[in-house]
């Protein structure tokens, strides 16, 4: 059992803040933002982050305890309802699916992309090349190369 909040990409994950107390104030009478945030992240008792982040998370528990049926989710509403609904959303599309083995042909496409990212990016390079020559050695009225 644990806190997963999902925040989209790890730049906006940075901007969170939430009043983990009554009138947003934290247990020592501070700003409940950062710090507080912080604090339960570097323990471990919560994520706050991306779904990489998430993943990861899991990843720990599920080694740490030998492997478990399942994980129960806290909600204590730090979030509005609309951000909530959006990181139990992210939760459900990329952090699970992991776990559950949903995604085995995907990860392994987006893998082999990245693997093979440079010649792709060489390919499409190449071909705006000749296809800028050709557009030009058409215009002077020449046949292209």
């Amino acid at each position: 059992m644990g806190h997963l909040r999902g925040a989209g990409p790890r730049a906006q994950a940075g901007g969170v803040t939430a009043p983990l107390a009554p009138g947003g104030a934290d247990a020592r009478g501070g700003d409940a933002g950062e710090g507080q945030c912080a604090q339960l992240i570097e323990s471990g008792y919560a994520v706050i982050g991306d779904p990489d982040d998430a993943a990861a998370q899991l990843e720990r528990l599920d080694k740490q305890s030998g492997g478990f049926g399942c994980f129960l989710q806290l909600a204590h509403n730090w979030a509005d309802f609309p951000q909530t609904l959006r990181s139990y959303e992210l939760i459900a599309r990329y952090v699970m699916p992991r776990f559950q083995g949903l995604n085995p042909g995907r990860q392994a496409s987006l893998d082999w992309t990245a693997t093979n990212r440079e010649k792709f990016m060489n390919a499409g390079r190449q071909a705006k090349v000749l296809a800028t020559e050709k557009h030009l050695a058409e215009r002077r009225g020449k046949p292209s190369a």
